[in-house]
């Protein structure tokens, strides 16, 4: 397990201050307790095709062969790490993989394969240089994160000025490497000025997939999935 904390830009944390500073988290955040029913592998991988909407995996395959290396993937909002934990079970070493929260997890504590962060949304931009990431996707992370996302708190100021969470999301773009790519959910109320932005000009390609229903594959319940963009590095 390498934990990256609140030190100094891109150092591990020693294990056992590390740790420490996990069990810290809790007195500053609700306890989260590890899940009592994980889900299994091929339910993930499921949740990953109905909710994301982006093959994943043929893109993890395909980026492999075109770089021999391992792509860096990076999990915006991977709380306990379930889902960045199947990619490396199912991809091996052609993934480096790296888990961010703004919580610390106790299932963090037993997982070798996947390097987690836990920090400010902004100052976790830090652990990234500029052109190092293959992949980021967010499932629901940033959606939460960005209040205009979901409607709250309105006092909040981004939720004023809703260029603060385009900003934030060129900011990640900027991590990628040339034909790399971040995937992540946003809300309705944020497709106009994403729409707006001149995407091409920053050296991105900008895709928008609209709301959509489906059933969830485990459950048997219907779900709505919110609007998903896609940035392509190109430049």
């Amino acid at each position: 397990m390498a934990v990256y904390g609140k030190g100094r830009k891109g150092r591990p944390i020693p294990q056992a201050r590390a740790l420490g500073q996990v069990f810290r988290s809790w007195h500053r955040a609700p306890i989260i307790e590890p899940s009592a029913n994980h889900r299994r592998f091929e339910a993930i991988g499921a949740v990953f095709s109905h909710q994301l909407r982006f093959p994943i995996g043929k893109w993890i395959n395909k980026r492999f062969r075109k770089t021999g290396k391992p792509a860096v993937v990076v999990e915006w909002g991977c709380r306990s790490g379930q889902a960045i934990d199947y990619l490396t079970h199912q991809y091996g070493d052609r993934i480096q993989a790296y888990g961010y929260s703004i919580q610390s997890h106790p299932e963090w504590e037993h997982n070798s394969r996947v390097k987690f962060i836990w920090n400010d949304p902004f100052k976790m931009l830090r652990y990234f240089k500029k052109g190092s990431v293959d992949l980021i996707y967010s499932r629901f992370g940033l959606f939460q994160f960005f209040p205009q996302m979901h409607g709250t708190r309105a006092s909040d100021p981004v939720t004023a000025n809703p260029s603060l969470a385009i900003d934030y999301i060129h900011r990640l773009g900027e991590r990628l490497r040339v034909g790399g790519v971040l995937v992540t959910h946003v809300n309705d109320g944020l497709i106009g000025p994403l729409s707006l932005f001149n995407w091409k000009a920053a050296g991105f390609k900008f895709r928008l997939h609209g709301r959509f229903n489906y059933v969830n594959p485990r459950t048997r319940s219907a779900n709505s999935v919110p609007p998903r963009i896609t940035l392509e590095r190109v430049a």
